[in-house]
Protein backbone atom coordinates (compact mmCIF):
# COMPACT_ATOMS: atom_id res chain seq x y z
CA UNK A 1 0.00 0.00 0.00
CA UNK A 2 3.24 2.61 0.41
CA UNK A 3 3.98 2.34 -2.95
CA UNK A 4 0.49 3.64 -3.75
CA UNK A 5 0.41 6.74 -1.53
CA UNK A 6 2.93 8.51 -4.35
CA UNK A 7 -0.06 8.67 -6.65
CA UNK A 8 -2.41 9.77 -4.22
CA UNK A 9 -2.18 13.76 -4.40
CA UNK A 10 -3.03 13.24 -7.42
CA UNK A 11 -5.78 10.37 -7.61
CA UNK A 12 -7.45 12.68 -5.11
CA UNK A 13 -7.08 16.19 -6.36
CA UNK A 14 -10.02 17.66 -6.99
CA UNK A 15 -11.36 16.21 -3.84
CA UNK A 16 -8.56 17.89 -1.92
CA UNK A 17 -9.22 21.31 -4.11
CA UNK A 18 -13.00 20.96 -2.71
CA UNK A 19 -12.00 20.81 0.69
CA UNK A 20 -9.28 23.50 0.73
CA UNK A 21 -11.90 25.95 -0.52
CA UNK A 22 -14.02 25.27 1.94
CA UNK A 23 -11.44 26.01 4.24
CA UNK A 24 -10.21 29.02 2.82
CA UNK A 25 -14.15 30.07 2.69
CA UNK A 26 -13.76 29.33 6.67
CA UNK A 27 -10.98 31.23 6.68
CA UNK A 28 -12.30 34.62 5.22
CA UNK A 29 -15.28 34.21 7.43
CA UNK A 30 -13.23 34.10 10.92
CA UNK A 31 -10.04 35.48 10.48
CA UNK A 32 -8.97 39.33 8.46
CA UNK A 33 -8.69 39.29 5.06
CA UNK A 34 -5.14 39.69 4.71
CA UNK A 35 -4.39 36.69 7.17
CA UNK A 36 -7.10 34.67 6.07
CA UNK A 37 -5.33 35.30 2.18
CA UNK A 38 -2.45 34.62 3.36
CA UNK A 39 -2.92 31.57 4.95
CA UNK A 40 -4.97 29.86 2.05
CA UNK A 41 -2.45 31.23 -0.42
CA UNK A 42 0.64 29.20 1.31
CA UNK A 43 -2.35 25.91 2.15
CA UNK A 44 -3.00 25.82 -1.68
CA UNK A 45 0.52 26.57 -3.03
CA UNK A 46 1.72 24.10 -0.67
CA UNK A 47 -0.80 21.59 -1.61
CA UNK A 48 0.15 22.24 -5.37
CA UNK A 49 4.05 21.74 -4.61
CA UNK A 50 3.36 18.28 -2.65
CA UNK A 51 1.10 17.07 -5.83
CA UNK A 52 3.80 17.89 -8.27
CA UNK A 53 6.05 16.27 -5.74
CA UNK A 54 4.69 13.45 -5.38
CA UNK A 55 3.48 12.88 -8.64
CA UNK A 56 7.28 12.97 -10.61
CA UNK A 57 8.48 10.87 -7.35
CA UNK A 58 5.58 8.38 -8.35
CA UNK A 59 6.61 8.77 -11.94
CA UNK A 60 9.80 8.42 -11.81
CA UNK A 61 9.83 5.23 -9.50
CA UNK A 62 7.34 3.46 -11.86
CA UNK A 63 9.70 4.17 -14.98
CA UNK A 64 12.92 3.25 -14.01
CA UNK A 65 12.35 0.51 -10.88
CA UNK A 66 11.65 -2.83 -11.71
CA UNK A 67 10.20 -3.59 -8.36
CA UNK A 68 7.01 -1.82 -9.71
CA UNK A 69 5.83 -4.90 -12.29
CA UNK A 70 3.09 -4.57 -14.45
CA UNK A 71 0.55 -5.71 -11.96
CA UNK A 72 1.44 -2.49 -10.05
CA UNK A 73 1.25 0.02 -13.08
CA UNK A 74 -2.26 -1.36 -13.90
CA UNK A 75 -3.44 -0.94 -10.86
CA UNK A 76 -2.34 2.68 -10.32
CA UNK A 77 -3.52 3.59 -13.67
CA UNK A 78 -6.86 2.37 -11.88
CA UNK A 79 -6.05 3.93 -8.98
CA UNK A 80 -5.82 7.71 -10.58
CA UNK A 81 -7.96 7.71 -13.53
CA UNK A 82 -11.23 6.39 -11.57
CA UNK A 83 -11.46 8.90 -9.04
CA UNK A 84 -11.63 11.79 -11.34
CA UNK A 85 -14.57 10.49 -13.01
CA UNK A 86 -17.08 12.20 -10.61
CA UNK A 87 -15.30 15.80 -10.38
CA UNK A 88 -14.58 15.79 -14.01
CA UNK A 89 -18.28 15.50 -14.29
CA UNK A 90 -19.32 17.97 -12.07
CA UNK A 91 -16.77 20.57 -12.73
CA UNK A 92 -17.52 20.54 -15.96
CA UNK A 93 -21.32 20.95 -15.53
CA UNK A 94 -20.30 23.81 -13.08
CA UNK A 95 -18.13 25.38 -15.26
CA UNK A 96 -20.86 25.65 -18.09
CA UNK A 97 -23.42 27.07 -15.65
CA UNK A 98 -20.54 29.28 -14.89
CA UNK A 99 -21.07 30.87 -18.41
CA UNK A 100 -23.99 32.40 -17.63
CA UNK A 101 -22.11 35.02 -15.45
CA UNK A 102 -20.32 37.99 -16.66
CA UNK A 103 -16.42 37.01 -14.76
CA UNK A 104 -17.55 33.01 -15.38
CA UNK A 105 -16.18 32.82 -18.41
CA UNK A 106 -12.52 33.31 -16.95
CA UNK A 107 -13.44 31.16 -14.15
CA UNK A 108 -14.72 28.36 -16.76
CA UNK A 109 -11.42 28.81 -18.88
CA UNK A 110 -9.26 27.78 -15.22
CA UNK A 111 -11.38 25.01 -14.65
CA UNK A 112 -11.07 23.22 -18.04
CA UNK A 113 -7.27 24.09 -17.85
CA UNK A 114 -7.05 22.79 -14.28
CA UNK A 115 -9.22 19.37 -16.28
CA UNK A 116 -6.82 19.25 -18.76
CA UNK A 117 -4.11 19.29 -16.14
CA UNK A 118 -5.08 16.18 -14.50
CA UNK A 119 -6.42 14.83 -16.98
CA UNK A 120 -2.99 14.57 -19.15
CA UNK A 121 -0.90 14.23 -15.72
CA UNK A 122 -3.28 10.66 -15.26
CA UNK A 123 -2.97 9.81 -18.99
CA UNK A 124 0.93 9.83 -18.47
CA UNK A 125 0.48 7.16 -15.50
CA UNK A 126 -1.91 5.51 -18.22
CA UNK A 127 0.79 5.20 -20.69
CA UNK A 128 3.84 4.24 -18.73
CA UNK A 129 1.39 1.60 -17.37
CA UNK A 130 1.35 0.36 -21.01
CA UNK A 131 5.27 0.58 -21.33
CA UNK A 132 5.65 -1.26 -18.44
CA UNK A 133 2.97 -4.42 -20.06
CA UNK A 134 5.37 -4.26 -22.93
CA UNK A 135 8.49 -4.70 -21.50
CA UNK A 136 6.56 -7.39 -19.61
CA UNK A 137 5.77 -9.13 -22.67
CA UNK A 138 1.89 -8.83 -21.93
CA UNK A 139 1.58 -6.55 -24.98
CA UNK A 140 3.35 -6.16 -28.56
CA UNK A 141 4.58 -3.06 -29.20
CA UNK A 142 1.63 -2.29 -31.74
CA UNK A 143 -0.97 -2.81 -28.93
CA UNK A 144 0.91 -0.71 -26.36
CA UNK A 145 1.51 2.21 -28.80
CA UNK A 146 -2.12 2.57 -29.19
CA UNK A 147 -3.48 2.07 -25.91
CA UNK A 148 -1.06 4.84 -24.68
CA UNK A 149 -2.44 7.35 -27.23
CA UNK A 150 -6.07 6.02 -26.91
CA UNK A 151 -5.07 7.12 -22.72
CA UNK A 152 -5.70 10.73 -23.81
CA UNK A 153 -8.66 10.13 -25.57
CA UNK A 154 -11.84 11.34 -23.43
CA UNK A 155 -13.92 7.97 -22.58
CA UNK A 156 -11.19 5.56 -23.85
CA UNK A 157 -9.13 6.71 -20.66
CA UNK A 158 -11.24 5.00 -18.48
CA UNK A 159 -11.65 1.85 -20.73
CA UNK A 160 -7.88 1.06 -21.18
CA UNK A 161 -6.48 0.83 -17.41
CA UNK A 162 -9.36 -1.88 -17.08
CA UNK A 163 -8.11 -3.73 -20.42
CA UNK A 164 -4.35 -3.39 -18.63
CA UNK A 165 -5.40 -4.72 -15.42
CA UNK A 166 -7.54 -7.66 -17.48
CA UNK A 167 -4.04 -8.12 -19.72
CA UNK A 168 -1.95 -8.16 -16.21
CA UNK A 169 -3.76 -11.91 -15.64
CA UNK A 170 -3.07 -11.83 -12.00
CA UNK A 171 -6.04 -12.60 -9.94
CA UNK A 172 -5.96 -12.30 -6.33
CA UNK A 173 -7.54 -15.94 -4.59
CA UNK A 174 -8.11 -17.12 -1.38
CA UNK A 175 -5.96 -19.90 0.59
CA UNK A 176 -7.17 -22.57 2.32
CA UNK A 177 -5.92 -20.24 5.32
CA UNK A 178 -8.40 -17.62 4.44
CA UNK A 179 -5.66 -15.57 3.66
CA UNK A 180 -5.55 -13.49 -0.05
CA UNK A 181 -2.75 -14.90 -1.92
CA UNK A 182 -1.34 -13.62 -5.67
CA UNK A 183 -1.58 -15.81 -8.37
Amino acid sequence: MKKYLLFTPLALSSYIWVFLMIISYELYENLAEDTAGIISEVICVMFALVTLVTYVIGLIKMFRDERYDEFFAAKVSLYVKYPQILPGILLGLWSIGLLIAPLGFIVSIFLWIYMAIVYGCTSIVVTLACRRMYKAGKLDAGKAVLLGLFSFIPLFEYIVPVLLFIMTGKRNRVGDCGCVMQN
